[in-house]
């Protein structure tokens, strides 16, 4: 029905009864049930190291995402419905741990190129839960500060501990650990080291990451046990420890094996080290004392007697056991290391479903154009974009881990469209005054030739619920690069539409000088096709970016980790359309191999960021969503 057709009053003479409107707010998902199953690790397992968990989900509709949490906190995702999270186990205590499992279905996404007019449908969700046990030689491996700034005053600490009291080195280097730039020497079974990020010069370094490399240097050869919770006795009541000999270590252990092998039933964990100041002046908070249950006893003895078999077995074929120590380097920790940068954010998920009045002008109201957000559609799409506030507040919290601030972070009406159009000879805007910039939301590729100009474009629509207007930007509007702003990614589809579909304009927008880059921006991306809204990208996007150990060295530099983006947020060989979306990126040749750790002069390019004539050297690389890992 037509919104005309409806009669607002029981006053009218034409409607006998009250009238009473019905509208749908949201549909509840009706879907069958999500099941997850992991194939390789069972209850009981235990787990040592970087750890693979696998399995697949099966559900009635496409899986938006998996996600792995260790204890409730988030330490991997992927696409599913096929899954492998790898994470790293030696960041936890050894003991006792719950992994799960969650699964999310396509309730959780959004495409650009479809639409929902009645409402929206939340995602459903499966889970899976284990008991496992962590084993390692060394954990609880940590930094107290993830972004380290030694020039505000940050001192970083660095802790650990070993299963058996251990002579110890720490050193600090490099990410590749070629050259080390200082080390520190200890005995027992904790590590802690306090490093003002000097050299052994006194000089602060010049790499953005750095490697922490824990060397074990063989039993330790004198009395030196001191706990991390790992065996720690309890203090007395000034608060100072009672004992501090390898035997207090055997009467308080530190995990619940431990305390069950020694005929306890309770253990010692660790507290979190308390801020700067108050640590300074209180000291380290006590050990807390884990009660342990008749249940968990009985899975310990169990998960032990498998444990003891296993290594009869390996022994027997010429093995060690899984806590065997390898004189040598035994862990790295990886950091970012003085990185005053800075990130912003905005985007709109509050676009109206699809106006069949045409009350959102195109651009240029005397023109006789129009623009379209799809080729099956002369008006709109828009519609809502749920995942676009998850995306901008993740994608904050994980750049500011990665030494980036957050300058803005913008939602929905926050935003005008002179927050992203050239403002005047200094071309002043919003992301122009940050490092790195993200825009989220619709984007449009113009179906006719506006008038008055020579060439079709890309649009952003920008809309304001306030007062329900539309406001355009097209792509000759906006100009991004600054002396700041190096990289720029809009996660909006059709920013460069190519040749994939029949009505391609990035040719035409390159020919008339019309990409929204000048000679200051390195690089910039969006998608070259209709694109789904996808509320994991900015944990993909961030992991490859930072260079986590767990992606492979083609997904960290800029390009490639837009190209990990789109591989885990797009293709989907269920979905209906068999035309993969396909992403791009538009950069100057020098800075193909730019990463944001340590880039420097030998990516700069040599333009003249005022020379649109410069554009024509720009190069793309296009990224279809379903290319293989590199």
């Amino acid at each position: 029905p037509d919104y005309s057709d409806f009669r607002h009053s029981s006053a009218d003479p034409w409607v006998p009864y009250r009238f009473y409107r019905v509208r749908f707010d949201q549909f509840m998902d009706t879907n069958g049930p999500i099941s997850v199953v992991v194939t390789n690790i069972s209850n009981g397992a235990e787990l040592g190291e970087v750890v693979e968990v696998r399995g697949f989900v099966t559900a009635t509709q496409r899986i938006a995402a998996v996600k792995l949490l260790v204890d409730g906190f988030l330490v991997a995702k992927a696409p599913g419905p096929q899954f492998a999270l790898a994470f790293e186990t030696r960041e936890f205590a050894n003991g006792p741990h719950r992994l799960s499992v969650v699964a999310q279905d396509g309730g959780a996404i959004e495409s650009t190129d479809e639409v929902n007019e009645l409402g929206d449908e939340g995602p459903s969700y499966g889970v899976t839960n284990l008991t496992v046990w962590f084993t390692n030689f060394i954990y609880n491996t940590r930094l107290r500060f993830e972004q380290f700034l030694p020039e505000i005053g940050d001192t970083q600490a660095v802790f650990a501990v070993w299963a058996s009291p251990r002579d110890w080195q720490l050193d600090v280097t490099d990410r590749e650990g070629a050259v080390v730039y200082q080390t520190f020497l200890g005995s027992g079974k904790r590590v802690e080291v306090h490093w003002d990020g000097t050299d052994t010069n006194g000089n602060y370094l010049n790499p953005q990451l750095l490697a922490y490399r824990f060397v074990d240097l063989g039993e330790a050869t004198g009395e030196s046990f001191s706990g991390d919770g790992g065996g720690a006795p309890p203090p007395g009541p000034d608060g100072s420890a009672t004992e501090s000999s390898e035997s207090a270590a055997k009467l308080y252990p530190g995990s619940a094996k431990e305390a069950v092998l020694a005929g306890l039933s309770s253990y010692f964990v660790p507290q979190p080290p308390l801020p700067p100041p108050l640590e300074e002046l209180l000291g380290p908070l006590p050990p807390l004392e884990i009660k342990i249950s008749d249940e968990q006893k009985e899975k310990i003895l169990a998960a032990t007697a498998q444990e003891s078999s296993a290594k009869a077995e390996s022994a027997d074929a010429g093995g060690g056991g899984v806590m065997e120590a390898a004189q040598g380097e035994a862990f790295k920790l990886e950091g970012p290391y003085s990185v005053f940068a800075t990130f912003g954010v905005a985007g709109q998920g509050h676009h109206p479903a699809i106006d069949l009045f045409s009350r959102y002008l195109p651009p240029y109201r005397w023109s006789g154009g129009r623009v379209r957000m799809t080729s099956q559609r002369e008006f709109g799409p828009w519609g809502r974009l749920r995942s676009v506030r998850s995306i901008v507040d993740e994608s904050s919290k994980l750049f500011s881990k990665m030494g980036y601030v957050p300058v803005f972070k913008k939602l929905d009406d926050d935003i005008g469209g002179d927050d992203i159009r050239r403002q005047g000879f200094n071309n002043t805007n919003w992301f122009n005054f940050v490092n790195i910039g993200l825009y989220i939301g619709h984007s449009s590729a113009g179906r006719d030739i506006e008038y008055g100009m020579a060439h079709r474009q890309s649009y952003v629509p920008v809309y304001n619920s306030v007062l329900d207007t539309m406001d355009w930007v097209g792509a000759s509007e906006m100009e991004f690069g600054s002396p700041y702003l190096k990289w720029m990614a809009f996660y909006s589809c059709n920013l460069f539409r190519d040749y994939y579909r029949s009505d391609a304009i990035y040719g035409e927008m390159k020919s008339h000088f019309a990409l929204p880059l000048n000679g200051y921006l390195h690089i910039m991306q969006a998608f070259a096709t209709e694109n789904s809204v996808h509320p994991d990208m900015g944990f993909y996007w961030t992991i490859a970016l930072r260079g986590s150990p767990l992606t492979s060295l083609a997904d960290r530099s800029v390009i490639g980790a837009w190209n990990y983006v789109c591989r885990r947020t797009q293709w989907n060989p269920q979905h209906p359309d068999p035309d993969p979306n396909v992403a791009r990126s538009a950069y100057w040749p020098e800075c193909g191999g730019d990463f944001i750790y340590g880039y420097g002069p030998q990516t700069e390019p040599d333009r003249d960021p005022s020379d649109p004539l410069e554009q024509a050297d720009l190069l793309e690389n296009d990224h279809p969503a379903n290319s293989p890992d590199p």
